[in-house]
């Protein structure tokens, strides 16, 4: 960047859209990547070579995993993609895996202008800087230079790892506190199930307490019953939860999450959770269920 002497080399990734063809409206994100790119990105080449891609930058095009073996592409097919300027066919060179790009297609800057496609309104500019000590110095020569544009953020790698990661723990914050709300609603309806339960069930009650059976053993039958309830409906709840996961997981594939990871902390975490609460949800119907006396109980219709 000019008056940043501490600034290495710089390297834009621009986006845009296009269509598989010009009859079919639906469309494509693609990633466009500069001649100097290998210098910032290992794009992990799962199959073909780059080679053709660096050779004939706008005749090649590179497709992703994912979207490979949805669409049974490989390395040497042509695939079509339209734009204003028109369609053209292009030679799949390689099949990549990257981390930072999960677009369907990644081709070059010719090819772009070639296709008459629209530069995105914004991008992100990666720099590398010659001295790794200096890197707040760089950020604030170049927030200085950027300042007058107002809308702008310039972040370490650290800083852009962080960010995504807080966009990711938005979304799980979110469904936590739906989780929360879920818990609140279950215990309601234990209580009043359990309650329900106890009013149908005076006079069996009473002939329990007539042949023996003490107070405390009775509201642990409740809070035993309240824990069976909550337990099972924890397990539906976890299978059902594992197997949408599952289902998104595959989904999403094109954008980048490619790997299913079971938490098994949380899950064995909200396995005790589970019983905690269905006991906590028993206290009140174990205690109705306690203060009937044993005549009257016996006596109720």
């Amino acid at each position: 960047m000019d008056g940043v002497d501490e600034v290495g080399r710089g390297f834009r990734v621009t986006f845009a859209e296009a269509s598989r063809n010009e009859a079919t409206p639906e469309r494509t994100m693609v990633a466009v990547l500069p001649s100097n790119y290998a210098s910032f990105l290992d794009l992990n080449v799962t199959d073909g070579s780059l080679t053709p891609f660096l050779n004939d930058r706008a005749g090649t095009v590179l497709v992703s995993r994912t979207y490979a073996e949805a669409n049974a592409i490989h390395p040497g097919q042509r695939v079509r993609l339209a734009g204003a300027a028109g369609q053209r066919d292009l030679r799949v060179g390689a099949i990549i895996d990257s981390r930072i790009l999960v677009e369907p297609f990644v081709i070059s800057t010719d090819t772009m202008t070639e296709l008459g496609l629209p530069d995105a309104p914004v991008s992100p500019l990666m720099l590398t800087v010659t001295d790794e000590a200096k890197v707040a110095t760089v950020k604030r020569a170049i927030a200085d230079k950027l300042e007058p544009l107002h809308t702008y953020q310039v972040l370490d790698r650290d800083e852009f790892k962080g960010q995504l990661a807080d966009q990711v723990n938005t979304v799980l914050g979110i469904l936590y506190a739906l989780l929360g709300l879920s818990i609140v609603i279950a215990v309601l309806g234990i209580v009043n199930t359990l309650s329900l339960s106890i009013s149908e069930r005076v006079r069996e009650i009473g002939l329990l307490r007539a042949v023996g059976m003490s107070r405390s053993s009775v509201a642990t039958m409740v809070v035993m019953e309240s824990i069976l309830i909550s337990v099972f409906g924890a397990f539906l709840g976890l299978c059902l939860g594992t197997f949408v996961a599952f289902g998104l997981c595959d989904y999403l594939k094109s954008q980048g999450l490619t790997d299913m990871v079971l938490p098994w902390g949380t899950l064995v975490t909200l396995a005790i959770a589970a019983i905690v609460v269905g006991a906590l949800a028993a206290i009140a119907p174990a205690l109705k269920a306690v203060r009937y006396r044993l005549l009257d109980a016996i006596a109720r219709h």
